[in-house]
């Protein structure tokens, strides 16, 4: 969490998982959403490594790896 004008703003890296679709294969996957997709949309763990030859720029396309798609699942959580 980051403070901005003594507000507590939650940094992308801490707001949960959510249920999203592969943008590349339509499958379902988890992450975190990224501005640069349509809302529901993300890369999905699934399609990461046919994607990462093809694609220049990762970060700029589909997020950061670890936040926006492969993030780690917290233990026990629903999958």
């Amino acid at each position: 969490m980051t403070t901005q004008n003594n507000t507590t703003v939650p940094t992308v890296a801490s707001a949960p998982l959510v249920r999203l679709i592969c943008c590349c294969c339509g499958g379902v996957t988890r992450g975190r959403q990224f501005f640069n997709q349509d809302t529901g949309y993300g890369l999905g763990t699934c399609c990461v490594e046919f994607v990462k030859p093809r694609v220049q720029d990762m970060a700029r396309t589909y997020g950061i790896e670890g936040v926006h798609y492969l993030a780690p699942q917290a233990v026990g959580a629903p999958k």
